[in-house]
């Protein structure tokens, strides 16, 4: 189930937000300040996180760029009623994965946003899990091959490798 963290200091906001990610099927954590979405960060797993650009006690920028030290992972998509070209910028250079400007033009479009980060989350990772599958089953040998008899082959090489016996 996808899990979404909320930083948002205007609770009006912040309530609708998680309303409307909830009716999705999406778990939603809120905060309200930066101090305390680092504290949830540290623990909670999630994989997107909205993150509001104008934050008491720390700016959104701070908590992107210590989210992305914690949670490296985690997703991070900004929102802000200041909508600069420049500040967009930096975001995405800290790690933000996009940057939304409030008022937003639906709420489907802020829960594609979360679905859309969500996805490539999902696709890095199993985009690792078979590079490290075929890094495995290859283990440094230049032979290719899916057949039975090869894999056969391949366990046998594994089984041998480990002798200081020639074999032929």
């Amino acid at each position: 189930r996808l899990r979404v963290i909320i930083v948002e200091d205007e609770p009006p906001l912040r309530r609708t937000l998680a309303r409307i990610l909830e009716v999705r099927g999406i778990e939603v954590m809120t905060c309200e300040d930066g101090l305390e979405a680092i504290a949830l960060i540290g623990q909670e797993r999630a994989d997107v996180m909205l993150l509001d650009l104008m934050l008491p006690r720390m700016d959104g920028m701070e908590v992107l760029r210590r989210a992305k030290v914690l949670r490296p992972d985690m997703e991070v998509v900004m929102m802000t009623a200041f909508g600069e070209v420049d500040t967009a910028v930096q975001a995405v250079k800290a790690g933000a994965y996009d940057f939304l400007t409030k008022p937003f033009a639906s709420p489907d479009a802020v829960a594609l946003v979360i679905e859309k980060a969500a996805e490539r989350r999902r696709l890095i990772d199993r985009a690792r899990q078979l590079e490290a599958a075929l890094e495995n089953q290859l283990r440094g040998s230049d032979l290719i091959g899916s057949t039975r008899k090869m894999h056969e082959v391949l366990r046998l090489v594994d089984t041998v490798a480990q002798s200081i016996s020639t074999v032929l």
